[in-house]
């Protein structure tokens, strides 16, 4: 059996974190799809664990930077001036 394909999509889309228009978006959807590919690969027995933790972790840390970010920005834009 090959590597999982959720696996692989979470890897590719959590690092699109840079982006600053797509990162929201992108890293969610890394998040999600990494805990699809754990669920999966539990019931297949594939390869890619490491592609799925790796999508989870960067995809949640980017939402949650980029949120907090969004919230600074908005609420208390003298700090970035």
């Amino acid at each position: 059996m090959g590597t999982n394909t959720f696996a692989k999509l979470s890897f590719i889309l959590a690092f699109f974190f840079w982006m600053p228009m797509l990162n929201f978006f992108t890293n969610t959807l890394a998040a999600v799809f990494g805990f699809v590919a754990l669920k999966e690969m539990k019931k297949t027995k594939q390869k890619g664990k490491w592609m799925a933790l790796t999508g989870i972790t960067v995809g949640i840390v980017a939402t949650v930077l980029t949120l907090i970010g969004g919230f600074v920005y908005f609420f208390f834009p003298e700090i970035l001036a």
